[in-house]
């Protein structure tokens, strides 16, 4: 019988402190950005990935985007489940799965997300998945957040002049 254990570090590595760190940061200053250029009806969730793609791309990560969700019961038809981004670093013992999400009711359902990652996370080998939320800081610092989620950085706020956006990474436990 072979028994295999995880043993998860309490605190991201140095290398992955630095990533998620620019990551919110560098989300919401893309926001920012895009606000100054007056480009608000083009706000989604999927103008999140281009700026994430780049921060991760730039801090040595291969990244692939729309990954299909190992671990996970497809549906004979229609789409697949799929990780917003899959990213290997040859310096890190472990793969990374980061579901992001823009909050813009904070009735949004994100339980879909929590089920992606934890199938990712179960997977043999060392994996761990991160859930980026995005949206204005009143939103986000009143939102429940699901107990299956840990904070793991400290909430980014970019203030404009019309909106305040803000940006929480948490980890699945």
């Amino acid at each position: 019988m072979v028994v295999k254990i995880k043993l998860l570090p309490q605190q991201p590595s140095d290398k992955l402190s630095d990533t998620l760190n620019r990551l919110q940061r560098g989300i919401v200053s893309y926001i920012g950005y895009l606000h100054a250029c007056g480009m608000e009806s083009s706000f989604s969730e999927y103008v999140l990935y281009e700026p994430a793609l780049r921060i991760l791309t730039h801090c040595g990560f291969i990244v692939q985007c729309e990954y299909p969700c190992p671990n996970i019961q497809h549906a004979k038809v229609g789409d697949k489940k799929r990780l917003d981004l899959y990213a290997t670093h040859a310096a890190l013992n472990f793969d990374i799965a980061i579901e992001i999400k823009w909050f813009e009711t904070g009735k949004e359902v994100y339980s879909g997300d929590e089920m992606k990652l934890r199938a990712f996370v179960s997977q043999d080998g060392y994996h761990r998945g991160f859930f980026l939320a995005f949206g204005t800081s009143d939103l986000l610092s009143q939102m429940k957040i699901l107990p299956s989620f840990r904070p793991i950085r400290s909430l980014k706020h970019s203030d404009l002049k019309q909106s305040s956006y803000a940006c929480q990474t948490y980890e699945i436990i």
